[in-house]
């Protein structure tokens, strides 16, 4: 396979196993975010790769090429933290050049690629401001001017954004996708933000305890959540102990709300997921809930509401011109089992 690979790879600190038996690919052009709580193993990943780190075991490669052994100098990957690791005796121009002045570039070469990526950035004509006169934002692009620069084979991206405030944050990422996909630059995008990765990334690969736990894109992961884990992890708190029997030969859940049909469903015992998203108002649903609003929280577009039913407090977003009743009034929802229901055994 062409790009990089991690074959079950294994890195441990002590009695610490930061890395447990990893394995994740990224092709050519892709963009790829690790998502995952502190700790999981996110940044220890980058460093591997990077060659910062060396792993107890498992294969690391690049267009099957094995980077064992090959220094972090000669492997042609570009980092970028969070704090940006900026020079600031140097200006937006100087710190851009850096990586280009040490691989001993002409001047007129340089001189022409460090205008090329600002002007990419959106920092056009920055290039003589002093790095600490610059915005967060803006010194976020020089720090990934910076790291283009040298035209990396892989770029890798620690918490890029995790410094900044919301409302930048979620500007910045669209910006940085956009400059990522008209350059066809390979990327790992490591954040514990799910918003961010699924708005930037082509595919999510949701990390626990050092372990890949999902990989898919943005879509599947959060439409179809492998496991209780990567469910609590998006935010999806409905969740419910239950079981699938055969009534007449067709499955059936048995929930602590009711009964819906089960199709596709084994029999067993399982923990049953109700979508946030899946709620209806107008009694369409055959899977009928009675509850009590015990909190409205208003979100911009959309209005979350906490129901209280049968002993459990369920989350459901609407959105916000939706005919809601107010705390303490009774709600009645519905839902359609085939979009709202998912097991996990």
């Amino acid at each position: 396979m062409q790009g990089l690979q991690l074959n079950d790879v294994y890195k441990s600190y002590g009695e610490t196993q930061a890395l447990n038996g990893i394995s994740f690919q990224v092709a050519p052009g892709e963009i790829l975010a690790l998502l995952g709580p502190s700790g999981c193993g996110k940044s220890t990943a980058l460093a591997l790769i990077a060659g910062l780190e060396a792993p107890d075991r498992g294969a690391i490669t690049w267009d099957e090429h094995d980077l064992s052994g090959v220094p972090t100098h000669l492997r042609g990957f570009g980092l970028m933290f969070q704090d940006y690791a900026l020079f600031p005796h140097l200006d937006a121009f100087e710190n851009v050049a850096f990586g280009l002045r040490m691989a001993r570039l002409p001047q007129e070469q340089v001189a022409r690629r460090v205008n090329e990526v600002l002007e990419l950035v959106g920092l056009a004509g920055f290039g003589r401001r002093e790095v600490q006169a610059l915005s967060g934002g803006e010194q976020q692009r020089v720090a990934l001017a910076r790291s283009l620069a040298p035209r990396p084979r892989l770029l890798m991206l620690d918490e890029p954004l995790g410094s900044l405030d919301r409302a930048l944050r979620e500007r910045l990422v669209s910006d940085v996708r956009q400059i990522l996909r008209q350059m066809r630059q390979t990327a790992i995008y490591v954040t514990h933000d799910q918003e961010e990765a699924f708005a930037l990334a082509d595919r999510v690969a949701v990390m626990n305890a050092g372990r890949v736990e999902q990989s898919g894109d943005p879509q599947q992961i959060y439409r179809q959540p492998v496991n209780v884990f990567v469910a609590r992890f998006l935010g999806l708190s409905n969740l419910m102990a239950g079981e699938v029997r055969l009534v007449d030969s067709r499955p059936v859940a048995f929930l602590p709300i009711g009964q819906a049909p089960a199709p596709g469903m084994s029999p067993g015992k399982a923990t049953f997921l109700l979508r946030p998203d899946a709620a209806l108002l107008d009694g369409s649903g055959t899977l009928q809930l009675a509850g009590q609003v015990v909190e409205l929280s208003f979100r911009g577009n959309l209005c979350r509401v906490v129901v209280s039913a049968h002993g459990l407090e369920l989350s459901f977003d609407f959105l916000s011109s939706a005919p809601l009743p107010t705390e303490g009034q009774p709600i009645q929802l519905s839902f359609d089992p085939t979009q709202a229901l998912q097991a996990f055994s």
